[in-house]
């Protein structure tokens, strides 16, 4: 499955994978696209560990069950920000289903 994570690539972002391709002697109009491709795989991994880590954080940490629909709704997100707002929620709730909010629907 390949999803476009172009929503979450910040100039800033692609000024570091621009600092990246250049620091391997590339430049032009390739040195550009391969710093997207390089924003790009970077915010597609930090979306990665945390789909991995909110339910861990639910499960091996706080002791809760983690029902499969629950796992799938953190699986098919692929917003950070969703994502970032629900791993800090599952460090403090009283239960699973409680990461998610009426703001979440």
């Amino acid at each position: 499955m390949y999803l476009s994570y172009k929503s979450f690539i910040t100039e800033e972002l692609l000024d570091k994978g621009r600092a990246w391709v250049r620091a391997r002697g590339h430049t032009g109009v390739w040195a550009e696209i391969w710093a997207e491709v390089w924003a790009e795989g970077w915010v597609q991994g930090y979306i990665e560990e945390y789909v991995e880590n909110i339910p861990a954080m639910l499960d091996d940490v706080r002791g809760f069950s983690v029902p499969d629909t629950l796992r799938e709704h953190i699986t098919d997100c692929t917003d950070l920000a969703q994502l970032r707002r629900w791993l800090r929620r599952a460090a403090t709730v009283s239960a699973a289903e409680d990461i998610f909010t009426a703001e979440d629907a």
